[in-house]
């Protein structure tokens, strides 16, 4: 009994820290038998884990991976791309604003919030500001991203120029209710022309005017009814071709539902064009511009800004392009030409 007792104590001694011993000393770049530390070793639990366990696993398990193990693994990572696409495309397509601010609280004068309601009962926020005496009124659909504020310099400059401006928030966006959606979204634009119809305003005081994602809204809504004239900012071809910018490697023509197919329905629209693009634009392709214009029908013209992005177009004098072309459309001197600025 006494030397179980005397073990037990022994075990229990060498158990506890060793409170009283000397701290190690050594330099960090030395090993414990005082070795210098080899160039990229590390030290702790990650280190044994990287530098023990993952190439031990890895030399375990090499010998029984064979091509089709490889392909398996590669083909459900494309899978699991080509769902995520599916998943999340309306995520990628649609980034809206929903903040709500009224037009004064940025500062626009003669500009008034208005709502419409559409026939299935959803609450749209517009902002509107009446045309001056002879001057046309530009129905505006915006882009993807942000809220109607956003826009509010884009509002003074036509209003500068005595343009009478509807420009819609897409469901979802600047405090319109429901969620965004081609479907929906062109069937809003086409409500919202005929609100402007049914305030008074005949065809020829029309004109449509759509902003990267809203150039498609625009095109297919100028398919669909008649209007003074039509202008795009910043449009592409398809949402497609759109996608394949940024992910060529997908069957993006297979996955989307939202295709915003302006290439197939721009040569129905019968009246002038304008199209305005940035050479510098890295979010819609200049050449997605440039392949939509080819497929227009003439009076069209193209104004390319060499200096210019994907949204800062009336920061090289855009509003000049739009004001000539607005000019000669009323007095009939439009031709179809290609022209920079």
């Amino acid at each position: 009994m006494t030397s179980f007792r005397r073990a037990a104590t022994v075990a229990s001694i060498s158990a506890r820290p060793d409170t009283d011993r000397e701290p190690d000393k050594r330099p960090l770049g030395l090993l414990k038998d005082g070795r210098p530390r080899p160039a990229g070793h590390m030290a702790g639990p990650i280190a044994w884990l990287l530098q023990s366990v993952v190439p031990n696993a890895w030399r375990t398990i090499r010998p029984h991976i064979t091509w089709r193990h490889l392909l398996a693994v590669l083909g459900a990572t494309y899978l699991f791309a080509c769902w995520g696409a599916v998943i999340f495309e309306r995520r990628f397509t649609y980034q809206p604003d929903p903040s709500r601010v009224a037009p004064e609280a940025v500062r626009l004068s003669g500009v008034a919030e208005r709502i419409l309601t559409t026939p299935d009962g959803q609450r749209l926020v517009a902002w509107q500001a009446k045309p001056k005496p002879g001057q046309p009124t530009l129905l505006y659909f915006h882009g993807n991203g942000n809220a109607l504020t956003y826009r509010s310099g884009r509002m003074a400059s036509f209003q500068a120029e005595g343009y009478g401006v509807l420009m819609l928030a897409y469901r979802g966006y600047s405090g319109s209710t429901g969620g965004p959606a081609q479907a929906t979204i062109l069937a809003d634009a086409r409500f919202a022309y005929d609100t402007l119809r049914a305030d008074g305003l005949k065809p020829d005081d029309i004109v449509i005017y759509g902003e990267s994602l809203g150039s498609s809204v625009a095109v297919h809504t100028a398919a669909a009814i008649p209007a003074r004239a039509l202008i795009l900012e910043a449009p592409f071809t398809s949402m497609v071709d759109a996608w394949k910018q940024f992910v060529p490697y997908l069957p993006v023509g297979l996955l989307l539902h939202d295709r915003f197919d302006s290439r197939a329905v721009i040569g129905r629209v019968n009246m002038p064009i304008l199209m305005l693009h940035g050479e510098r634009d890295r979010l819609v392709g200049f050449e997605l511009g440039r392949a939509l214009y080819a497929a227009a029908l003439e009076p069209k013209r193209f104004e390319s800004f060499p200096e210019a992005g994907h949204t800062n177009l009336y920061d090289y004098n855009a509003i000049a392009a739009v004001r000539t072309f607005l000019v000669d459309v009323k007095t009939g001197k439009l031709a179809g030409t290609v022209g920079r600025r």
